[in-house]
């Protein structure tokens, strides 16, 4: 018998947690124990049967080569389960945030909507991924731009959702989410959305001081946080399910407690804080101060969370718990690497709403499209910690991922560079998580 490669070990007090870098169940003991048995791998202690069962503990290096085999064959299969469908109801908007790609990307093609028709095929492709699917639960967001300068579509797709969930052709739970920016909705779709049961989520980049900085009318460059905050206490008296997302630009850093509060005070409960990516990062952030900004960015929402326990509120650091929990290793963060199907406003289909990976029209697509056989997708998943070099040495792979291929392309025309912020988090989070379960002394350490 003999310690696997894979036995990884971090120390706290008189605890030490040993686990195993490809599937790290944490074990808890003594570190007087293990150095006890490292000196005599022949007495017997009553964890090392749970050592053996996780592969720490092995007889031939042939256990070690399968459980390399098995990680990669689990993270391939979470990878093939799809879970959302995008609809881009409009590809132009009526903000200009300084940091938004949206703009830029759609130069050519602003003013083009969703049509009724493409989104019927697009939720036709949806519901044969679906049906194939062992998913416990998917999603259809409505995405731009800002969807609602398509209020026509919207309204169209929520009753033919509810036709095909009430005829059983797309299941029950499929969840609905409107990703806008809040300041056209009226009344009328805070009652449809509230009918529905659609979650509504908001972009409010901090208090009014840093979020009309750059989030702004594209028409007058006004700051928008008064009507924003207006449409947020609305959507709460009409009892709309309601999320915030906030993008961390150097402008939101340091303000995140005080948007906390009065968003806590409004009744928002569900919150989610994006790392800022492609050319928005590069243009804002220069090279010799990225990484400082980085560093500064993982400890904002790290601070977030340790001053309050609560690992359901804010998405990032929820999706990284839960994942660790629920022993879902190798999650990549991003669900463009094919968990998720993107119809485009001119009704091109894609695996990313800032992508356009040129896949063909929807209503054209072969019978046997699927998005995750897609060759973009194939390519995209070569960013996976396991085969990732810039995640060789980094024993907390299994909770890791390489962020978003998008931006990695945009700022530096790369698909394979390392999204440093969300490689750090994910990291971060890592050692956070390995020590949740431990004796008391220890886990808030």
């Amino acid at each position: 018998m003999k310690t696997s490669r894979y036995l990884c070990l971090r120390e706290r007090g008189p605890t030490v947690v040993l686990f195993h870098e490809l599937h790290p169940v944490p074990i808890y003991i003594k570190k007087s124990d293990w150095d006890e048995f490292q000196g005599d791998m022949t007495r017997y202690f009553d964890w090392i049967d749970d050592l053996m069962k996780e592969g720490l503990l092995i007889e031939t290096d042939l256990v070690d080569d399968q459980a390399y085999v098995d990680a990669k064959k689990m993270a391939q299969e979470s990878l093939s389960v799809p879970r959302i469908l995008y609809l881009i109801l409009a590809q132009g908007c009526n903000f200009s945030c300084g940091y938004c790609p949206i703009p830029r990307l759609s130069e050519a093609e602003r003013s083009k909507c969703l049509s009724k028709e493409d989104a019927c095929a697009g939720l036709d492709l949806w519901e044969k991924h679906v049906k194939e699917s062992n998913a416990d639960e998917n999603y259809i967001i409505f995405y731009g731009g800002e969807p609602l300068l398509n209020k026509e579509t919207f309204c169209f797709c929520l009753e033919e959702i509810a036709r095909r969930k009430s005829n059983g052709s797309l299941p029950v739970g499929t969840a609905m989410m409107l990703a806008t920016n809040g300041t056209l909705l009226d009344e009328n779709l805070m009652s449809l959305c509230r009918t529905h049961d659609v979650l509504v989520a908001l972009g409010v980049d901090g208090p009014k001081s840093r979020n009309d900085k750059l989030r702004v009318y594209a028409t007058n460059g006004n700051g928008t946080y008064d009507d924003i905050l207006a449409k947020l206490k609305m959507l709460q008296v009409h009892g709309v399910r309601t999320a915030v997302s906030t993008s961390l630009t150097p402008h939101v850093l340091g303000s995140l407690q005080e948007l906390d509060k009065l968003l806590q005070e409004v009744g928002v409960t569900k919150y989610g804080i994006n790392f800022l990516k492609g050319k928005g990062l590069i243009d804002m952030v220069s090279e010799e101060n990225r990484m400082s900004f980085v560093n500064a960015s993982v400890e904002e929402i790290i601070n977030r969370y340790r001053s309050t326990g609560d690992a359901s509120y804010e998405y990032q650091v929820e999706k990284k718990i839960r994942a660790f929990k629920e022993r879902a290793f190798f999650p990549i963060d991003c669900t463009c690497y094919g968990n998720q199907l993107v119809i485009r406003a001119d009704g091109g289909v894609s695996n990313c709403p800032f992508y356009d990976a040129k896949l063909g029209h929807v209503a054209l697509l072969p019978e046997s499209f699927r998005i995750s056989q897609t060759k973009v997708v194939e390519e995209w998943r070569k960013r996976s910690p396991l085969e990732d070099p810039s995640f060789k040495d980094e024993d907390g792979k299994a909770l890791a991922g390489n962020g978003c291929a998008w931006s990695s392309i945009d700022a530096y025309g790369n698909p394979w560079h390392t999204d440093e912020a969300a490689k750090q988090f994910s990291l971060t989070m890592f050692e956070i998580a390995l020590w949740l379960e431990a004796p008391n002394e220890e886990k808030n350490t």
